[in-house]
């Protein structure tokens, strides 16, 4: 689609069906039902490569990264986006669910009430912490770590410095989606149509 005119300029089909999705500078990467990621260059908008990973449930990226979450194998697969290979699988706690990268680390958000903190130069796990609720998505903005709850519409806040400790926001709606942006906000879609936007 091109946003400046807002209309679909093309359309690309896929090798299976579609989990999840993550943008880097020189690709969008389509995490595929089966554990398979599908390479798009955005240069020719065709699909380029797959790779196997232990599953594609969540993704995101840094520089020169793709992190790959597998809810069910409770791993993160690196993969290094100019070799289209899986270099390093990380075990996190059990059943992560999301995934986001900020503050020089990924983050894990996890099936059974906790957040994983992986350290990329280390490729393991150096930090799991808890929290009084069960999260289903994590972002990162403002220097902050934002981790929700859909059906209770909890959103909290973590800053990943020592004794610092979590802002909670009942927002009082289903939550559908969080996204944080790199002004410091962070964008919620809620299940009556709404998006908010919290700093």
């Amino acid at each position: 689609m091109d946003a400046s005119r807002d209309r679909v300029v093309d359309v690309i089909s896929l090798p299976g069906a579609p989990v999840s999705l993550a943008l880097s500078p020189e690709a969008v990467w389509v995490g595929l039902k089966g554990g398979e990621v599908a390479r798009i260059s955005l240069a020719t908008d065709h699909v380029i490569d797959k790779i196997r990973t232990a599953g594609a449930d969540a993704m995101a990226t840094t520089d020169g990264a793709l992190w790959v979450v597998s809810t069910e194998g409770s791993l993160v697969s690196r993969v290094d986006t100019r070799r289209g290979q899986v270099v390093a699988t990380i075990p996190v706690a059990s059943r992560p669910v999301g995934i986001a990268a900020g503050e020089d680390s990924i983050w894990t958000a996890n099936g059974v009430g906790t957040i994983s903190r992986i350290d990329p130069k280390s490729n393991a796990v150096t930090e799991t912490l808890p929290l009084s609720f069960v999260p289903d998505a994590i972002t990162v903005a403002g220097g902050k770590v934002w981790v929700a709850s859909f059906s209770s519409g909890i959103l909290a806040a973590i800053t990943p410095h020592p004794d610092a400790p979590p802002v909670g926001l009942l927002l009082e709606r289903e939550i559908r989606w969080l996204a944080g942006d790199p002004n410091g906000v962070v964008w919620v879609c809620t299940a009556e149509g709404t998006v908010l936007a919290i700093r």
